[in-house]
């Protein structure tokens, strides 16, 4: 919001994000957890829009899907390992946003060098 200069976020997910898990997620641990972590998901700008599939065996997180930046890609993983991942497979794909290289060799007073 404009003019806005400190923000004091007392918000706490902890109690009302346990009673949001399915009574399945109650019983499978790797399905509560992959129900966490897409939940912390919902609650970030850069994630919340884009389709990142979480899937969860053993503790261990694999995320699929794209996102729009290499920061995005990071935050992704440092949530999973937040909601409790023991480790991150992050096969997340960054849309091409940057200017594009050209890999062609460099002219030289107009002749190809």
């Amino acid at each position: 919001m404009s003019g806005v200069v400190d923000v004091n976020n007392r918000v706490d997910m902890v109690g009302a994000a346990a009673e949001a898990l399915p009574e399945a997620a109650l019983r499978n641990p790797d399905l509560a957890l992959a129900t966490r972590i897409r939940t912390r998901y919902c609650w970030l700008a850069g994630l919340h829009d884009r389709e990142v599939a979480v899937q969860v065996a053993g503790g261990r997180a694999t995320l699929t899907g794209t996102v729009d930046t290499w920061l995005n890609r990071l935050l992704a993983a440092q949530e999973a390992l937040e909601a409790g991942a023991h480790e991150v497979n992050n096969h997340l794909h960054v849309l091409n946003t940057g200017p594009r290289i050209s890999h062609k060799p460099a002219l030289k007073h107009g002749i190809e060098a």
